[in-house]
This record gives C-alpha cells, structure tokens and sequence, in this order.
C-alpha cells in the first residue's frame, strides 16, 4: 500500500432509479441510490469502500448536472453513508425550480415509461488519495467532493469515425437547442477551425491575453466552463499537453477545496 503524493480527480457511473422516490409535496425532488459499489467500473477502475471518505460531501458537496461543477442542482441529505461492505450510498435534494434537475427527473420517468433499461445515474468526483501497490486499478482511498447526476455514458464501442460523421451529416441547428454532434455542420465545424488558426496566430501578447480571457469569461457567464471545457481552453491558450492541463485543472480544484 502506498498514499500517493499528488491527488486526482475522477468519476464513476452508477444506475440510479430515481422515478419511486421523486416526493411531490415539497420545494425538491428526493432521489437515493448507490452511487458506488466496489465493482469494476466503466474506467476500470475498482473503488474500495473502506476508503471512501464523504465528510467533505456531506457538510459542503454539491449535486451538479453532468459535470457541470458551475451547474448546481441540488445537495446530499443526513442520509448518505457508506457501507464498508458494498459501497457509498447517496439520497439527494433536488430543487424543483431548477429547470436542470427537472430535466433529469423527467429523463428518468420517461425511460421508466418506455420499458427502456437506460436510467440516468450517479457520478461521483473526489480526490484519489491512495492505490493499491499491486493492482492500481484498486482505488484505496478516496475523499468524494461532489456527485453528478448524469445520462448514462456514450456507447463505449462509439469511434472517432462514427463521431466524425454525426458532425459532418448534422442537421445545421444550433449547439444550443441539440445536444449531439449532429448540432454542428462541416460549414460550422471548418468555419470555427478557421477563426481558432486566427486566434492562435496573434503575436501580440496583451491582444492574445485578451482574447482568451473573453472566451473564458464567455463560457463562465453561459455556463459551459465545465472540466472539459477547462482542459481544452488550457490546451489551446497555453499550449500545454493534455496530460499537464487535466493536472492545472487539478490543483485549481484541489486549492479551492482547501480554502473552503
């Protein structure tokens, strides 16, 4: 066993039903479920649950919508605990006036209606703490901050290829009113390649300064700064790798904990 020197954060899906414990007699919506349970997730990786830690997430953690740690939908109850022999067991409010959480809910009671064996899910996010020696795919210790609600996961067989495709045949809506990559098409798509080889060509360092900052401030203001979005305007704007940018986003997030 070892603990490791720098902390990292991560997700793992969980099926959740969600459409028996909606309560309709409040401001919130309640929805429970098992958010991990100690078996081998979609990344591979196996959480343990005699490492989880939920203090933070219980006194301070949030629910976000997708990811979206700027999207705040709702937080966890007294109720949440784990159980060392199965997994971390969440129940969560959700607010009614949230048009997010809504949406989620709804999500979840038309699956339910449709006989379809696609539920939304939780997705927990926290601070990797520790690994096993011997196996690093066993995560040992674990400090979860916040947990998403979530559709569950892309089709893990999806290809860059079948990605490709759904941009290049898109129906020519907007990004905002489509959620797949059909909502782009080849005009947009090559249009916006050509404005970011522009972008990323100024020589004027306070003019370039400039421009990102705006398009940081942009995302913020609309929402659309997630983890994601982070990254890849780490990518662009400072020309770090992929790797570099995930462990800056990283530290910002870790810094924020500790000041909390």
């Amino acid at each position: 066993m070892h603990t490791d020197e720098q902390t990292f954060m991560f997700n793992a899906f969980m099926p959740v039903d969600v459409k028996k414990s909606v309560d309709t007699d409040s401001e919130t919506y309640t929805i429970a479920g098992w958010a991990s349970t100690g078996q081998l997730d979609l990344q591979n990786e196996i959480i343990d649950p005699k490492g989880i830690d939920i203090t933070h997430f219980r006194e301070h953690g949030y629910i976000n919508y997708e990811h979206k740690s700027n999207i705040r939908i709702g937080y966890p109850t007294e109720n949440c605990y784990v159980d060392v022999n199965k997994g971390l067991y969440v129940e969560a409010k959700l607010f009614k006036n949230n048009p997010y959480a809504t949406e989620m809910v709804q999500l979840a009671e038309t699956l339910e209606k449709s006989g379809s064996n696609r539920k939304i899910g939780f997705s927990i996010e926290g601070a990797i703490t520790k690994r096993n020696i011997n196996d690093t795919r066993v995560i040992e210790g674990v400090k979860i901050t916040d947990i998403a609600v979530t559709a569950t996961p892309a089709n893990p067989s999806a290809t860059i290829e079948t990605i490709l495709k759904s941009f290049l045949t898109g129906n020519g809506v907007s990004p905002d009113t489509q959620v797949d990559a059909g909502a782009l098409r080849r005009e947009e798509l090559a249009s916006s390649i050509t404005k970011l080889t522009y972008t990323l060509g100024i020589k004027d360092p306070k003019e370039y300064k400039d421009v990102w900052d705006g398009v940081v401030e942009y995302l913020t203001k609309s929402e659309r700064m997630g983890y994601e979005e982070s990254i890849i305007t780490l990518q662009l704007a400072k020309g770090l790798s992929r790797r570099d940018a995930e462990l800056a986003v990283l530290d910002i997030r870790k810094e924020n904990l500790n000041n909390e």
